[in-house]
């Protein structure tokens, strides 16, 4: 009994880090995204201010 628990907490420990990082990176490269859109808005406003 207690070891067949022990096996399921470490699966779910192991599924939670998995589904942990896989997170991390994809608010990663939300947040890459989204700074490059608003530097590229602000180039834009710079140029255009420029002239």
């Amino acid at each position: 009994m207690s070891s067949d628990f022990t096996i399921y907490l470490g699966l779910f420990g192991w599924l939670f880090e998995y589904v942990l990082k896989i997170t991390a990176v994809v608010i990663g490269i939300m947040v890459v995204k989204a700074l490059r859109g608003i530097h590229r808005e602000l180039q834009l406003r710079n140029e255009g201010s420029s002239e």
